[in-house]
């Protein structure tokens, strides 16, 4: 990728949120109200009755009701990308491939958890790395480790500009909050719009230059996840990465 495409993303990212930010606002509303909510309802069970069973339940309804969101926004601001007529609706109904979702977010999470507990570093890499396998998820109905897997291949070359790409949207973010504080929502929008530019991007680049594969032996789901954990950045080419 070239350097420029930094500057473009986030050019991209502003431009969408313009033309979207309406719509925009009222999903990230809808989203930030709903979690806000199921958090209240969940502190308010611990207060009143105590970390027992019912607050549990609590805890999984919200945990699995968060992912539903996130699934369903991640969706949403992906058709609003493509040029897309996007519904609210979708908030709730993106569930086709919510298993596929959830088992890949726990996944990664756990991988870059793994990484956290190894100096931190691994887990940043590993963050870096695996960023693009919801995406996948969504937009290609990939399987969990075939989307951790293609997310990985995908980013190689990649990682020490994607990284600095995370600080330069960490200060689009900072920029919103200087803005009184108004401007946190349309920068976070500019940051999703960003970032889905990227993935189109780097998706876009690993597909018109991949080559001819031979016969794939299948692995087990296990033995596919212990090798994701093992692998060691010191091996990952982080110091040959190609620049933007």
């Amino acid at each position: 990728m070239q350097i420029l495409q930094k500057k473009e993303a986030v050019k991209t990212g502003w431009n969408l949120t313009k033309k979207h930010l309406g719509f925009a606002i009222v999903v990230y509303a809808v989203y930030l109200g709903i979690t806000i909510g199921l958090s209240a309802l969940q502190i308010t069970v611990e207060r009143f009755m105590g970390k027992g069973l019912f607050y549990f339940n609590t805890t999984v309804i919200e945990y699995l009701a968060a992912v539903l969101l996130m699934m369903g926004t991640y969706k949403i601001f992906l058709d609003l990308y493509d040029g897309k007529k996007a519904e609210l609706s979708t908030l709730f109904t993106t569930y086709e491939k919510y298993f596929d979702f959830l088992v890949c977010y726990i996944l990664v999470l756990l991988i870059v958890l793994a990484g956290l507990i190894l100096l931190i570093v691994p887990g940043i890499i590993w963050a870096i790395k695996y960023q693009f396998a919801l995406y996948l998820v969504i937009d290609r109905k990939m399987k969990p480790i075939e989307a951790i897997k293609m997310s990985g291949k995908m980013t190689q070359g990649h990682k020490v500009n994607l990284f600095l790409f995370w600080w330069v949207l960490f200060g689009v973010c900072m920029l919103g909050f200087i803005c009184c504080c108004v401007g946190i929502i349309p920068a976070v929008i500019v940051m999703i719009f960003a970032m889905i530019h990227i993935y189109r991007k780097l998706l876009q680049d690993f597909e018109v230059g991949q080559k001819p594969e031979g016969k794939d032996n299948t692995k087990s789901i296990i033995q596919t996840v212990s090798q994701l954990f093992l692998e060691t950045p010191f091996f990952d080419n982080w110091n040959q990465e190609a620049v933007f």
